[in-house]
């Protein structure tokens, strides 16, 4: 019963606090390990295992890591700012995903996939449309895999399942 109330409580501060376990890479990687948050894709607060306290930029580390999920920094096409996105897909072609902060509601939410030449990540359009000339596109799809693709019902949060569903029948 005393495990089950410390549990809740260790649960709760984590909650409260917004804060997870993880680590930063810096530019020049060092490793960091300590509490993170990360509310918003231009910086996050960082509290390393010693206690030190640092806010950090998309312009001071390369990428950082909570729960088994990765986010990089990034330019984003169209914005001459860099972001942290997550990545959702390393296959293909990388595939991300940038979630709130202080970008436009163009922007906000929103897949990217990353330019190899210009190391920069360029927004999904979220028309139907937009969605189907990019998957047909990207992976590179046949005639008949694109006749499929466009007979899905779909929206613009399935991308990760069509590109799964797409790539394994290659």
């Amino acid at each position: 019963m005393r495990t089950f109330f410390i549990l809740i409580f260790l649960n709760t501060t984590c909650f409260i606090f917004g804060q997870e376990k993880g680590y930063i890479i810096t530019f020049s990687n060092d490793t960091l390990f300590g509490l993170i948050n990360n509310k918003n894709p231009l910086y996050l607060k960082f509290i390393s295992n010693n206690g030190h306290k640092a806010t950090y930029t998309a312009y001071d580390i390369r990428k950082y890591s909570l729960c088994r999920r990765i986010f990089e920094s990034h330019f984003v096409d169209g914005d001459y700012k860099r972001y942290f996105a997550e990545i959702r897909l390393d296959s293909v072609f990388d595939l991300y995903y940038c979630r709130g902060g202080n970008l436009s509601p163009d922007f906000l939410n929103a897949y990217y996939y990353r330019d190899s030449q210009t190391d920069t990540l360029t927004l999904i359009h979220r028309a139907r449309a937009d969605v189907e000339r990019f998957l047909i596109t990207k992976l590179n799809l046949n005639e008949i895999q694109a006749q499929d693709l466009k007979k899905e019902d779909f929206t613009y949060y399935d991308i990760e399942i069509l590109i799964e569903r797409f790539r394994i029948k290659k």
